[in-house]
């Protein structure tokens, strides 16, 4: 998964409720339709998460579910939106950057963080959770470092991918 943490859990949360609402509404057809509209997309942005996705949903999926729903479904989701709202204009609006960020363990038993967009961006601690919590501080310091030299700061372009295989 590519959602960055903050986005995927309101997301999450958002689905959970919404789910409880159309199994609490099964014999509404019409309202569980404009329910599961709304949330049908959510997985595929938790999963390959974008900030064009992200835009899509806010600026386009969003609003035709505000036009169809009732008041009741409206002011269920209103919380999530209140909470969302600043992170999706603070990516639109280029104040965030999200990029993908890989941890492996290295041969001294210390975790090592590094950001392939960022080349020489580094942290390492104790734990994989503390090398992330490092390389954000990193991430910070390095994109400050390339505006402060007049330099540009790479736009994120690396994905990731978890893929699973049978041992040899």
């Amino acid at each position: 998964m590519t959602c960055p943490p903050e986005i995927g859990s309101i997301l999450l949360e958002m689905m959970t409720m919404g789910f409880v609402r159309i199994r609490s509404e099964a014999d509404d057809a019409a309202r569980c339709l404009v329910l599961s509209d709304h949330l049908h997309n959510l997985p595929d942005l938790v999963r390959d998460f974008s900030p064009a996705k992200l835009s899509y949903y806010w600026d386009v999926e969003r609003p035709c579910f505000l036009r169809k729903c009732i008041e009741a479904d409206r002011t269920a989701f209103e919380p999530f939106w209140e909470v969302l709202g600043p992170l999706v204009e603070s990516i639109k609006d280029g104040r965030r950057l999200g990029y993908l960020v890989v941890v492996e363990k290295a041969e001294d038993k210390s975790w090592h963080a590094f950001v392939p967009d960022l080349p020489g961006c580094v942290a390492f601690a104790d734990s994989p959770w503390e090398a992330v919590i490092e390389i954000k501080d990193a991430m910070v310091w390095h994109t400050g470092s390339l505006r402060r030299h007049n330099k540009p700061v790479p736009p994120p372009s690396a994905t990731g991918q978890f893929v699973m295989i049978d041992p040899p």
